[in-house]
């Protein structure tokens, strides 16, 4: 669980391909900031430069067939999130995947030093 993950001491933390599925993505991030975490790398995760969104995604049938919920996240304000937060962006230069007229990004976010 997170809060067993928590107490441990913690350099990095992992999202790939998940927050776009988390019904308050942000807030499960603010648990995560308050353990001042030195870097965020958040993967293969959906961003469009208009206002965030949900959509349906629908999973092929060849895989499983199932609908879900998938939010698509506003990029600036993402990013301007972490900022505020005291992370500065210190890659995104990892290459993206386009689906549908969205943007799968990739972006290394770190602790500014005091």
């Amino acid at each position: 669980s997170i809060k067993n993950y928590l107490k441990k001491n913690i350099d990095i933390v992992l999202f790939s391909g998940v927050l776009q599925y988390l019904s308050n993505p942000l807030d499960h991030i603010n648990l995560l900031l308050k353990k001042k975490i030195k870097y965020f790398l958040i993967l293969r995760t959906p961003f469009q430069t208009n206002k965030e969104s949900i959509k349906v995604q629908v999973i092929p049938n060849h895989i499983y067939r199932a609908t879900l919920p998938i939010r698509i996240f506003n990029e600036n304000l993402f990013v301007k999130f972490f900022k505020e937060n005291n992370y500065s962006l210190k890659n995104n230069s990892f290459k993206s995947e386009i689906v549908d007229n969205i943007e799968f990004k990739n972006f290394l976010f770190k602790l500014k030093e005091k």
